[in-house]
């Protein structure tokens, strides 16, 4: 909300107000989404891992390895904001503080960050 204040404009208080209050709600109904779809993510993850054969521990490795590649080619700012969110598990907020950045930077950059891989992938494939 502090940062909305500067474009009251002194008019309408309640529907200023009424916008901020509506954009904070979907802003957190869509970090929770986020939260949960990773969630179920590394739930599949885990159970895919238990009874394991080795031809897919192998296969498991190769990609780890791939994306570990991906993640090096990456700028610089991507690749620091991944490792600190998937490597080291670290919140929006925690990378934040650390990279001294605001949380909608973050969440952009791990946006990008994934868009690039896709990218990649894609031309990989091809």
């Amino acid at each position: 909300m502090v940062d909305a204040l500067p474009s009251y404009q002194f008019q309408g208080f309640k529907t200023w107000l009424s916008r901020i209050a509506l954009h904070k709600a979907i802003d957190f109904k869509r970090k929770k989404a986020r939260r949960r779809e990773e969630l179920t993510i590394a739930e599949h993850e885990f159970h895919l891992s238990i009874g394991e054969s080795s031809e897919d521990v192998l296969l498991k490795k190769e990609k780890v390895d791939l994306i570990r590649q991906s993640v090096q080619q990456m700028p610089e700012k991507l690749q620091l904001t991944v490792k600190c969110f998937y490597l080291e598990g670290l919140s929006y907020t925690q990378i934040a503080e650390r990279l001294e950045i605001e949380e909608k930077t973050v969440e952009m950059r791990l946006y990008r960050a994934r868009k690039w891989l896709k990218s990649k992938w894609k031309e990989e494939d091809m």
